[in-house]
């Protein structure tokens, strides 16, 4: 596996006391706590447009989620963060030296914020409440819709056995992912109006609501026999 020097030398300044706090490396910066359907995970990045910069991202993902949109949607899924939080800081090197130090500043700041916040997420309904108050809460009273958002979790409810609930969202979302998007005048709107240009839907949302139909019918059907 071929890194940057960056990569390489935050790598070895990380991975003693990541590996101490449980975490396992994997490509190219980022490091899991966890074996079950979902995990803790962090990874440091250089700002976009520096070469002397870097902030570090932690939170939740789901890589049996990923799994399942992977072979959904025939291409790769992740590993990112589906629940995401960021260090207040950013870490800046002056040259290659010195980025050892910056590291070092970056783990205390994770010791101080992210390990307190990843202690809080012990079980999957812990990471399923951390989802739902960081993508769903935030957009239910907005106007614009996100079905993705609730597509994502009705399948993380489904593989936590909430059968009653996965329903209810799969099926909101794909209400939402079954209409039609227009563009009038550069704006986007659902209704169809002179002039209107119809917008052809996204490769991963014709995948997705394919998904989403395919557990609808596994999840009704469980209810139906109960």
């Amino acid at each position: 596996m071929s890194r940057t020097p960056f990569q390489q030398k935050v790598l070895i300044a990380m991975l003693p006391t990541l590996t101490a706090w449980g975490f396992r490396h994997s490509k190219p910066l980022y490091f899991a706590r966890g074996d079950g359907p979902w995990a803790h995970m962090l990874f440091p990045d250089l700002l976009r447009f520096t070469r002397d910069t870097f902030t570090v991202s932690y939170g939740l993902t789901f890589p049996a989620l990923e799994a399942e949109l992977a072979n959904a949607t025939g291409k790769p899924q992740g590993p990112g963060l589906a629940v995401a939080n960021e260090l207040r800081r950013q870490y800046h090197f002056a040259a290659p030296h010195s980025v050892p130090e910056a590291v070092a500043q970056a783990l205390a700041d994770l010791e101080r914020e992210a390990l307190p916040w990843f202690a809080a997420v012990r079980t999957f309904h812990d990471a399923l409440d951390a989802f739902h108050q960081q993508r769903i809460e935030p957009r239910l009273a907005s106007s614009t819709p996100d079905p993705r958002g609730w597509a994502l979790y009705g399948l993380l409810l489904v593989q936590a056995g909430e059968s009653a609930a996965a329903t209810a969202w799969l099926s909101r979302a794909a209400d939402d992912l079954r209409k039609q998007w227009y563009s009038l005048s550069g704006k986007l709107t659902r209704e169809r109006q002179p002039g209107a240009r119809i917008i052809r839907a996204d490769p991963f949302d014709v995948s997705l609501l394919q998904l989403v139909d395919r557990r609808l019918s596994g999840v009704v059907s469980g209810l139906t026999r109960e």
